[in-house]
């Protein structure tokens, strides 16, 4: 009878601890941040800002060359390789040195889970696209 007892005991230590540990995790995945990554073309900058159980993400694009642009298309790429895409209406907007902001989008997953950005765009006819790794510059903010 005692045996049991103890096993029950460790069994529901156990059952609270994986508890705490996942709100510790999820709580430190839904802080505010700021993710930076830069290319040889492209500066881009994701907010991540809390919205009660889930994430607004807002970016930044930053156009660093000269080049006339035809289309351009910004996704943010999470660790489980899903993506958030923000296609630009209106490249022209993209002056060079000139910070753009696409709309804002709310998302189901937390700035952890963010890898990197990648760019695809278009220039006198021919297709360009880079890959750039985001890395955290300001964790809870």
């Amino acid at each position: 009878m005692r045996k049991i007892v103890y096993v029950i005991f460790a069994l529901l230590i156990v059952i609270v601890g994986v508890a705490v540990y996942s709100v510790v995790q999820k709580r430190e995945r839904m802080n505010p941040a700021v993710l930076q990554g830069q290319s040889e073309h492209w500066r881009v900058s994701v907010q991540f800002q809390p919205n009660g159980s889930q994430m607004v993400q807002a970016p930044v694009i930053e156009h660093l060359d000269d080049q006339v642009l035809d289309e351009v298309a910004l996704s943010i790429v999470y660790k489980d390789q899903s993506s958030t895409k923000y296609p630009l209406a209106d490249p022209t907007k993209l002056a060079p040195g000139v910070p753009y902001k696409p709309e804002q989008q709310v998302i189901h997953k937390g700035w952890k889970d963010a890898e990197r950005a990648e760019v695809e765009w278009k220039s006198n006819g021919r297709r360009f696209k880079e890959y750039m790794n985001l890395e955290n510059k300001s964790e809870g903010k």
